[in-house]
């Protein structure tokens, strides 16, 4: 396989690098390599999979390729009863495999950036240089976990790079270098609007981008779920009642809450159509000024960088024809403050007990833990509560044998993404004068404080043997 991307005319086909070889970075790569292969045309003049690692990019071409595993059906323990496997072959000459230190990459049309949002400073010198290269406009989608990552990579990268946040509901885990679990597929978002009339807008930094954000005039989570339990003592309500009631303080018909019915399922557009919401756009009391979110303002693209991305010749399409879809691009904010508030609620309460996703529904306090702390990111950007927590309990269940990127990262002694999920919902609530005790900063406190002990390989000791099980 050769090693530099190289120069090309733009008459040819997109030149395409995913960035990272995490489970996300691997499983987008295998698939898109494996739509390459299947066409009787090259859809990409060069697809390459660059990694943050020269040995990993090594031994994934000592390897031949990447093993996909695709459990059809599993439990909260990870048990599966059917699971179908296939190998992506990385024979075809447009493939390549990569490490971030190259020095011949030169000239990509489209990054995807699949790594983790700590780590989006470590490859801005290799975008820098592949950008470089290339005299047409260009495109880069983030598919980090969290928010503020944006702008902290479109600051590193040439103006005419458009840098598009993407949140994804594909949930996979790595098992080796090469080794892919995928435990479900789902929709990917893209935020941009195509306008070709106009150029691209110049993103303001993270701290002006948070600034933008109004406050939300609501009662907080945290205050209601306090009068919740007094009821709960006091009144011998069930919680039941009390978390139906726990609502009314929140809007009825929010701008969030049209995606779904009243069973809190999301609607679906009949088979072979695509339905969009009535309304794309956050209210301003809500989002503010309506072209700024955290995770940056919505560009508008070049004619260029809307075929790169759209759903009829480019990665959105890509990506369908992949079986990895379905992806769709546009100005709809709620997906990514869904998947905010998502994962700021499943990730470091399942981190916390080590357990798999599934097992938040067999554990009552743990899956009110995890529902406290989503539904203080909903409270923040005026999300309807009701709605969210169904979707919180299908995530669960359709992810059940899936260990989370932040538990997976713990159990490596990695830093794991809690400062831009649960750590920067709390920065942003106290930077709108909001200083009341957080959910999501007491469970970023606690991941810190865990991450601090696994990475000084603190055990109990001889602690345990003073305790034995009986």
């Amino acid at each position: 396989m050769a090693t530099g991307l190289g120069t090309l005319s733009q008459s040819q086909a997109p030149r395409v690098a995913v960035i990272g070889s995490g489970a996300i970075g691997l499983l987008v790569f295998a698939k898109l390599a494996q739509l390459q292969q299947s066409e009787a045309r090259p859809i990409f003049s060069k697809l390459a999979l660059v990694c943050r690692s020269e040995q990993v990019a090594q031994q994934i071409q000592n390897k031949g390729g990447i093993d996909l595993i695709n459990f059809e059906t599993g439990d909260a323990l990870g048990k599966q009863s059917a699971s179908r496997a296939c190998f992506c072959a990385l024979d075809a000459p447009q493939l390549q495999v990569m490490s971030c230190r190259d020095d011949t990459a030169a000239g990509i049309d489209l990054a995807l950036v699949c790594v983790k949002s700590y780590q989006i400073e470590s490859i801005g010198s290799f975008l820098r240089r592949a950008f470089m290269g290339s005299t047409s406009p260009s495109a880069a989608v983030t598919f980090c976990n969290g928010i503020g990552h944006v702008p902290r990579l479109a600051a590193l990268l040439p103006r005419q790079v458009a840098v598009l946040p993407a949140v994804t509901y594909m949930a996979a885990e790595r098992l080796g270098t090469n080794k892919v679990q995928v435990h479900g597929h789902g929709a990917t978002y893209i935020l941009g609007k195509g306008n070709p009339s106009q150029p691209i807008m110049v993103r303001d930094t993270l701290k002006e981008t948070l600034a933008a954000v109004a406050p939300i005039p609501f009662t907080s989570t945290s205050a209601s779920c306090k009068r919740a339990e007094n009821r709960i003592q006091d009144e011998h309500v069930t919680r039941e009642q009390v978390r139906t009631e726990q609502f009314q303080h929140l809007p009825t018909e929010s701008w969030f809450s049209a995606l779904y019915r009243s069973n809190g399922t999301e609607e679906r557009a009949p088979a072979g159509e695509t339905r969009r919401p009535s309304s794309e756009k956050a209210p301003a009391t809500a989002i503010g000024d309506q072209r700024y979110s955290p995770w940056g303002q919505i560009l508008d693209l070049t004619l260029e960088q809307q075929r790169l991305l759209d759903e009829r010749q480019g990665l959105c399409a890509w990506m369908n024809r992949a079986g990895i879809g379905p992806a769709s691009i546009g100005q709809d904010e709620r997906p990514f403050v869904e998947k905010l508030a998502l994962n700021c609620g499943i990730n470091p309460v399942a981190t916390l007990l080590g357990v798999r996703n599934g097992a938040l529904m067999r554990l009552p306090e743990a899956l009110r833990l995890a529902e406290m702390a989503a539904l203080e990111v909903a409270e923040l950007f005026g999300m309807s509560g009701p709605p969210l927590l169904g979707k919180l309990r299908n995530v669960l269940g359709a992810t059940a044998g899936n260990v989370n990127s932040m538990l997976a990262d713990l159990l490596r002694g990695q830093p794991t993404e809690v400062d831009a999920l649960n750590g920067a919902v709390a920065d942003l609530m106290a930077s709108r004068g909001d200083h009341r005790p957080s959910v999501n900063a007491l469970l970023a406190l606690i991941i810190r404080a865990l991450t601090e002990r696994r990475q000084q390989k603190l055990e109990l000791g001889d602690i345990g043997g003073e305790y034995p099980v009986r």
